[in-house]
């Protein structure tokens, strides 16, 4: 009987917060509205967009004199394309490019903006590189390609490194996402609004009827004293002067 009680004390306790909930849905939305433009209009002005370039290289190694290619050259060249990726990002490489276009970075900054790949276990791999301005990332991205190429050749010895791709110039930001950032912003904006609502009901001791006397204090009773129409309006005036007064 107890356990039972206690379900049925649940559930109108839930039935009330989803009540209290809907009667705040409005704060709720615009809330989530607020934030979301709030992330919006944070993201345009205060977040750099970034372009990336990106350029692709073709390496075959070939046996000999021979001008065909044979299966072996194909599997020894894609084992050796991640000794290419990493010979990509030397120092020869990098100072090589800032050093071509005169460039205030250093080895391990222009390291955090550009990468290199193989493209699905080819033996071509992609060089990218991101920048706030779409032609400096083409042009680093260009350097970069030309210097790798010559530097795979002469530390390999392959005989074949040519550029199957050349640098782009993007049209498009890669970063910032406005409209995820905008989405991400009306989410928090409506859990955090939602939260509020939640905590002030669950915070909220007062006993508003009589039965939630008889229930939370045990105690009967005996008779309750209806407000009348115009006291409810003097009572609501009176919490209305008493918020302007605080203003």
């Amino acid at each position: 009987m107890e356990t039972t009680q206690q379900n049925d004390e649940l559930e109108i306790d839930l039935l009330q917060l989803l009540i209290v909930i809907r009667s705040h849905l409005g704060a709720i939305i615009l809330s989530g509205l607020m934030f979301a433009l709030i992330a919006l209009v944070c993201t345009k002005l205060f977040i750099t967009p970034q372009y990336v370039s990106t350029a692709k290289m073709y390496v075959l190694n070939r046996s000999g004199e021979s001008s065909t290619v044979t299966s072996s050259d194909m599997q020894t060249s894609a084992y050796l394309t991640k000794d290419y990726i990493e010979l990509c990002k030397t120092r020869t490489v990098t100072e090589g490019a800032i050093s071509r276009l005169n460039l205030d970075l250093t080895h391990e900054e222009l390291l955090k903006k550009m990468s290199v790949s193989e493209s699905n276990d080819t033996r071509v791999i992609s060089i990218s590189v991101e920048d706030p301005d779409p032609y400096l990332a083409a042009k680093i991205t260009e350097a970069i390609t030309d210097i790798a190429s010559a530097h795979i050749q002469t530390i390999t010895e392959v005989q074949a490194v040519h550029t199957a791709d050349q640098a782009n110039i993007p049209e498009k930001p890669v970063s910032p996402n406005a409209k995820k950032n905008a989405l991400i912003g009306g989410v928090i904006g409506i859990l955090l609004a939602g939260a509020i609502v939640v905590i002030t009901f669950l915070m909220n001791d007062t006993l508003k009827t009589s039965e939630e006397v008889e229930r939370y204090l045990d105690l009967h009773v005996l008779g309750s004293i209806p407000m009348k129409p115009d006291e409810r309006k003097n009572k609501k005036s009176k919490k209305r002067k008493k918020n302007k007064s605080r203003r």
